[in-house]
């Protein structure tokens, strides 16, 4: 049987640090794609209607901007970036709490 310690390090390198690291990424993920989707949608929406009053652009281009918009609002309402990125990152807190809870007991 292995001492006391030893398994407590290799539950915290092993486990909990790839725990840990799963949580990170998934994390900074879903982060990263929620912020990018808000981003385009904000620009694009607010771009389409200067777009429609200059006479010297095609129709065409806020049109298909709208259309794009429209994408990227439906596509994070569908994947849930947001949503997935706050869950991870409370995962991930609750992990590093667990960290400090399981060390205060050794």
């Amino acid at each position: 049987m292995q001492p006391v310690s030893s398994r407590a390090e290799q539950y915290l390198k092993g486990r909990w640090q790839e725990q840990r690291t799963y949580y990170s990424r998934q994390s900074a993920r879903n982060k990263q794609c929620y912020q990018s989707l808000l981003l385009f949608s904000t620009v694009g929406a607010l771009v389409v209607p200067v777009l429609l009053d200059i006479a010297e652009v095609p129709k065409v281009v806020p049109t298909v901007l709208s259309v794009l918009v429209s994408v990227g609002s439906g596509l994070e309402r569908f994947s849930h970036y947001g949503e997935n990125w706050r869950s991870f990152r409370e995962t991930l807190e609750a992990l590093k709490e667990e960290r400090v809870l399981f060390e205060g007991r050794r």
